[in-house]
């Protein structure tokens, strides 16, 4: 195992915990685990592998190959207990943990021409997601009696292709989608008057990236490929702008996507990949005087402090192969790179509440 840590802010930190090694040979481009912390699922090469996780530890329960080509996102539903698979076969398939023993699935939908690179589950309800691949293609997705239709397709602006799509977040209202593309561009969508028609209205061009998402509904992050990391707000035209560049670790390294931003806010953090780094960003609310706030007309509820607090490197030959998720609690982070081909869990230490012990 090789990785080095390093502490910018002592806020908190992830961990690697004493498990036993799972080794995994094939290319592992996705991890999913469930909002309950006791099912993991992992993306390795064409097929899916299931295993339980109790007491810390990872015991594969099963090894189901729905797709033809390499796995490429997973994503776990909260509500249900489905998950979505994409692929390079430029499907997508929507699977059951109760069919975990077989290689059936509930459906497949094939609309996109391309390999799949990104998909987005809403947040809460769970009946809208988001596909983007590198056709140029954004479609949007809608549950008609549990069954899962093409809504909408975008794929050019002003008769322009998007260009390959690395990134999709969708805010917690459901109403905004934004999306990073190698055309050097974000994309912000729309959801017009409530219905279920979507429409680009703004588009950012300065920037070259992989990663992108939502903080809060006027907030966003967008990962460059470099030793910046852009938050976006939304001003009172409505429109997004930059509001600040926080330096992060990376720069110069290479890097691969499939691994999004992923952001808890039961922990007040962010993590963004670049290059062979893990960067962890707080999320915390401004403190201000009540004088100067009274003062301040443009102070709102999204003033946010934003920090890098800790940045783990995993050493890579070259590509930056490494991918994970964050447990939905905030509690685990597991991960797979090139280098260890192994799953390699780390768990949240909270160094403020350990200072207060020893105060």
């Amino acid at each position: 195992m090789i990785f080095n840590k390093d502490h910018i802010q002592d806020q908190f930190s992830f961990e690697p915990i004493n498990s036993q090694n799972i080794y995994q040979s094939q290319d592992c481009k996705a991890i999913a685990i469930n909002n309950s912390n006791d099912l993991i699922l992992a993306a390795c090469d064409k097929a899916v592998y299931l295993y339980q996780f109790f007491q810390d530890q990872m015991k594969q329960l099963q090894v189901v190959t729905i797709h033809q080509k390499l796995v490429t996102t997973l994503t776990i539903c909260r509500l249900k207990t489905n998950y979505f698979s994409t692929s390079k076969d430029n499907s997508i398939k929507i699977s059951s943990f109760h069919l975990a023993s077989s290689s059936k699935y509930i459906q497949r939908l094939q609309e996109h021409e391309k390999p799949i690179n990104c998909l987005a589950l809403h947040p809460n309800q769970e009946n809208i997601f988001v596909s983007g691949c590198d056709d140029g293609a954004i479609i949007f997705w809608k549950s008609n009696n549990n069954q899962w239709q093409k809504s909408q397709i975008i794929n050019e602006y002003q008769n322009s292709y998007l260009g390959d799509i690395y990134g999709l977040s969708i805010n917690p209202y459901s109403d905004e989608v934004i999306s990073c593309t190698h055309r050097r561009w974000v994309i912000v969508i729309t959801k017009q008057n409530n219905d279920s028609y979507w429409e680009i209205k703004q588009i950012i061009s300065n920037g070259f990236g992989y990663r992108i998402g939502f903080i809060t509904r006027d907030i966003f992050a967008f990962q460059l490929r470099s030793s910046s990391l852009w938050i976006y707000k939304r001003q009172q035209d409505e429109s997004f702008q930059k509001l600040r560049e926080l330096s992060v670790k990376g720069a110069n390294q290479a890097c691969d996507y499939y691994f999004p931003i992923i952001y808890r806010p039961q922990k007040r953090f962010f993590l963004s990949k670049n290059g062979h780094n893990l960067n962890f960003i707080s999320v915390n609310k401004k403190v201000v005087n009540q004088e100067i706030q009274k003062q301040a007309k443009n102070q709102s509820e999204d003033d946010f402090d934003f920090e890098l607090v800790q940045a783990i490197e995993i050493k890579q030959q070259y590509w930056g192969e490494i991918y994970g998720v964050v447990s939905d609690d905030g509690q685990y982070l597991i991960s797979w790179s090139d280098s260890e081909r192994q799953f390699v869990i780390r768990k949240y230490i909270d160094k403020q509440l350990l200072t207060e012990n020893y105060v």
